[in-house]
């Protein structure tokens, strides 16, 4: 039957009177449509049409997005081994169902990953009919269609999978419409058949390729791979690879001799001709499942969010043949004699395996390395693109294929990785064996420094960079008289920037004299110059360093030419700090005297007199000691560090100034931060959290500790939610159960820190979610009060700003009672010009947290620009309508579907405010609606006023508060 399916699986079949129908109504494409389902669409009974619970538009659908991004729903949600799971739309293979992060967060940390996207059902009639309407609308869409010629089909597979997944899920008449509307478009409906069809050939052969690399089954292979040329004959852009694996498959079956290892007129290195031989009998290292979620852990990637792709992604990283080599092995240092793998023997042989590799570059006999499309060439073209060669479109293929390679593949990507030369990723196998031998009679029996200077003026820019990098690095003296001639001769100055501070710092005072030649040589090329040609002259690292002479200043470090201290004095006498050479140098100092970093830091530090220029220092302290600690022995994690004698006089002068920064932040503050990081090891991470709970806690338990290193008493414990004793938490949630939602808040406010962390924690893990009791579901949305600090006092009287609104601590914010406050506002938005009112979740999602600014007022607004942001949003509205409009009151918010600003907006006209309507209205209320669902929260949101006759007024706020952050 799918011998048969795929002579006939072109829907032209049931197209018939498609350009001119008799009626119109759409053609009925049902047969065309049963014959994409019969060649493995997945099932959809019982499924629903979803959200994707963040952004609808999938890295599969990147090109669709215009046309996708007014969809309500992103796929079906079906039932998979008994469990939720998700098919995107157009998709052929369903993941992991979406779910929302727990807890909330602010409009801005929204933005930036934060929030609440809660997946929920949609209805797909609608979503069809939206997508339909674009589709027929010229006007709609336009960079899409204006792209759509050089895009190719690609693009409208997945369309014409989705109008089978409506006939699938029982809306037949929206499938026809859809398809009519995709095969209206311009393009041949044949070559938009043909792309649906390649992307379920592409993924039978992904299937195949699964169990092939699992089993290392031959026959199978050979099977399954005619199976599919027979089951997709058209449309499909891996047949002519497939055609062209097959006879070699055909030998490896048969176990057809390979060829013997033969270079006529030379005689061969007998170990290399023995690794080469065990390439055809020893199978690729097998990567198992612990060892992918190890390599996933030290990655930083979560080992919950690893789905079965990404599994086999991390293990094809992990297991990919040696043969790629990563540079040019000729002049890299020798694999390890414990390295017994055939590429590693070849390295260690240098230059003799060369011959012996040139003798197989045609071999075709397959081995178990995985090719993973590493040609260049491969890629070039795409599936229906006109005016290339079929032949052409063959060999592309068959380089980008994932399947086996052959011998004489895995010896050419061995011989182009180290032979010199600018690029040889297009030179035949004849001609890479020729200049193999060539090489290898010219050079062999060189000396380890002859083979590093040929490849310098013979390599390509990477292969030059990589052998003066290792001449940069090497103790000899004829390799560093070879280096220092080869820079100080080159035509370029920045030609080796890199290469020659790696040179200062490893020689140090010993290159002295080479430091002051290249440095009058890098000023004979670059000074004068101004910043533009100085970036296009020496690229980043000069123009990064502030100009030549600071650049020559930090390498003069390296050498012992200039004081650090003497640099950092200077810049500490600054009342505005000069932020980039202050990260500059902490850097090379870090890399020169990594133990001198923190005392001349401090000193430096202590010797400034600008409060902000000594959080400059202190937040350069903070970054160097964190670097540090990453790369300290695991012997020393966690363990306290105590405060040098001679530092505590540094550190006891800072934690003493009170001055403020910015918004609260005093240089004692930093300070302790800074104590921390440098001192401790594994607490800041914890610190960070407790500072999202429970800020004057964290504040205070820093200063605490701080205090104590300096008069070298115990350490005050910090909170861990993993000494929490077992059923403590159990215990906390028991009075939640039973308590009013307004007490809820208080409640847990009553917690130990541990305890509220420990909680954190517990509501971060997605099983856990339907756990939470109703209470503190029905509580998120009632307000309650910011936490402030004492000093804060200025925001904390701002309340009663909110108190005038009816939103006072206590109350619930619904829907209807933040569009009544907004109809207030805009009732009156002269005298509330300048309001920012920001709502968002608590930080443990127990309440909702309202404050409020008047930007324009001096004791009442934000000490930064994020309030003057807020309501900059209204003065975009403004700008951008028609003039006649002297007000505005606009909601603004974070879409929980697709993580893209949404708002409505009150226009004030002639004294009368026009609200939104209803249908403008219905997002809003629909982001109220998912607030007491176990994986949502409190809606994050702003409201803003703004009269036109502040507009000036606002501009100006703006510039002076962009000019004093500069």
């Amino acid at each position: 039957m799918l011998g048969k399916l795929a002579a006939t699986m072109l829907l032209v079949l049931s197209l018939e009177g498609m350009a001119e129908p008799a009626t119109p109504a759409s053609p009925d494409y049902s047969a065309g449509f049963q014959r994409l389902i019969d060649l493995g669409l997945p099932s959809l009974e019982g499924a629903e049409w979803w959200t994707t619970g963040g952004n609808n538009r999938t890295a599969d659908n990147y090109e669709l997005q215009e046309l996708l991004q007014d969809l309500k729903g992103g796929g079906w949600k079906v039932q998979r081994d008994g469990k939720p799971a998700f098919l995107p739309l157009g998709g052929l293979e369903v993941v992991e169902m979406p779910t929302a992060p727990a807890g909330g967060g602010s409009l801005l940390g929204a933005i930036f990953g934060g929030g609440s996207k809660k997946p929920k059902a949609m209805d797909p009639v609608a979503d069809a009919n939206k997508l339909i309407e674009t589709l027929a609308d010229p006007e709609k869409g336009g960079s899409f269609r204006s792209q759509l010629e050089y895009r190719g089909t690609g693009a409208l597979g997945p369309l014409l999978i989705f109008a089978t997944q409506l006939h699938q899920s029982g809306h037949p008449s929206e499938a026809n419409r859809l398809a009519s509307q995709i095969f209206n478009l311009g393009l041949a409906p044949e070559s938009i058949i043909d792309s649906a069809v390649n992307r379920l050939a592409n993924r039978d052969l992904e299937k195949v390729g699964l169990a092939f690399k699992s089993s290392h089954d031959w026959v199978a292979y050979e099977r399954d791979l005619k199976q599919l040329a027979a089951r997709y004959p058209r449309g499909w852009e891996y047949l002519p690879a497939v055609k062209m694996l097959l006879p070699k498959l055909a030998k490896k079956v048969a176990n057809t001799p390979p060829p013997k290892i033969v270079m006529p007129g030379l005689t061969l290195n007998p170990e290399a001709v023995a690794a080469l031989e065990e390439v055809l009998t020893v199978p690729e290292q097998e990567v198992g499942q612990d060892a992918v979620e190890a390599y996933a852990r030290e990655n930083g990637y979560p080992v919950e969010a690893l789905n079965p792709q990404i599994r086999e992604m991390i293990r094809q990283q992990m297991s990919r043949s040696d043969s790629g080599s990563g540079g040019p092995w000729l002049i890299g240092d020798p694999p390890n004699a414990s390295a017994k793998d055939p590429w590693s023997r070849l390295k260690r042989l240098g230059p003799e395996a060369l011959p012996a590799l040139a003798a197989v570059v045609a071999d075709d006999t397959l081995t178990s390395a995985i090719n993973s499309g590493g040609s260049s060439r491969s890629g070039r073209f795409s599936f229906g693109e006109t005016g290339v060669s079929e032949a052409d479109l063959a060999i592309a293929a068959y380089e980008s294929m994932e399947r086996p390679m052959t011998r004489g593949e895995l010896a050419c990507r061995f011989l182009r990785s180290t032979l010199p030369g600018e690029d040889r990723s297009e030179e035949d196998p004849e001609a890479l064996a020729e200049a193999a031998v060539q090489f290898w009679k010219a050079h062999r029996g060189k000396s380890k420094l002859d083979l590093l200077l040929v490849f310098v003026t013979e390599g390509g820019e990477s292969m030059k960079s990589t052998a003066m990098a290792k001449l940069a690095e090497w103790q000899d003296p004829a390799a560093r008289t070879a280096f220092e001639r080869l820079v100080l001769e080159s035509d370029d100055a920045t030609g080796y920037l890199s290469e020659v501070a790696t040179y200062l710092k490893t020689h140090k005072a010993t290159a002295k004299d080479f430091f002051v030649k290249y440095s009058a040589f890098l000023r004979s090329q670059l000074e004068g110059l101004d910043a533009s040609e100085l970036r296009s002259r020496s690229g980043y690292e000069v123009q990064q360093a502030g100009g030549v002479e600071p650049y020559l200043k930090k390498l003069s470090l390296f050498v012992g030419g200039e004081s650090p201290r003497k640099l950092l004095r200077e810049l500490a006498k600054a009342e505005k700090p000069d932020k980039q050479q202050i990260r500059s140098l902490a850097e090379t100092i870090l890399e020169s005297s990594k133990d001198e970093f923190v005392p001349i830091f401090l000193e430096a530090c202590v010797s400034a007199k600008s409060a902000e220029t000594r959080s400059e220092f202190l937040g350069a302290i903070f970054t160097g000691t964190r670097e540090r600690n990453q790369t300290d022995d695991e012997e020393t994690d966690r363990k306290d560090l105590p405060v040098p004698a001679s530092l505590i006089p540094g550190w006891t002068t800072l934690l003493k100034d009170d001055r403020e920064i910015r918004d609260g932040t005093t240089v004692s503050y930093v300070t302790t931060y800074s104590m921390e990081q440098a001192y401790s090891r594994g607490t800041m991470d914890t610190f960070y959290q407790i500072s999202q709970i429970d800020p004057d806690a964290s504040r205070q338990l820093l200063k605490s500790r701080a205090e104590e290193r300096l008069a070298a008493k115990p350490l005050t414990p910090v909170p861990d939610a993993s000494k929490l004793p077992a059923g403590r938490l159990d215990e906390l949630l028991k009075p939640l159960s039973s308590a009013k939602p307004e007490a809820v808040h208080e409640l847990v406010e009553g917690w130990k820190l541990e305890e509220k962390c420990a909680y954190q924690d517990w509501l971060s893990e997605k099983e856990n979610l339907p756990r939470i009791p109703a209470s503190v579901l029905s509580a998120r949305t009632i307000l309650i009060a910011p936490k402030r600090s004492a000093k804060d006092a200025a925001s904390t009287g701002n309340q009663d700003i909110a108190a005038s609104l009816d939103l006072k601590a206590g109350t619930k914010l619904d829907f209807d009672r933040l569009v009544s406050t907004a109809s207030k506002v805009a009732s009156n938005v002269k005298d509330w010009s300048g309001l920012s009112l920001d709502a968002s979740a608590s930080p443990l999602n127990t309440g909702c947290v309202v404050s409020a600014v008047r930007v324009f007022d001096e004791k009442r607004g934000g000490k930064d620009d994020r309030s003057v942001r807020l309501v900059e949003e209204v003065l975009n509205s403004l700008q951008s309508s028609s003039g006649e409009e002297e007000g505005a009151v606009v909601i603004a918010w974070v879409d929980q579907e697709r993580s893209s600003w949404k708002q409505v907006m009150w226009k004030v006209k002639a004294g009368k405010a026009s609200p939104p309507s209803d249908e403008e209205l219905q997002p809003l209320r629909m982001l109220f609606q998912s607030a007491d669902q176990p994986d949502g929260s409190a809606p994050s949101l702003t409201l803003s006023a703004l009269h036109r006759d502040d507009l000036e007024k606002l501009n100006k706020l703006r510039s002076n508060l962009g000019s004093s952050d500069e």
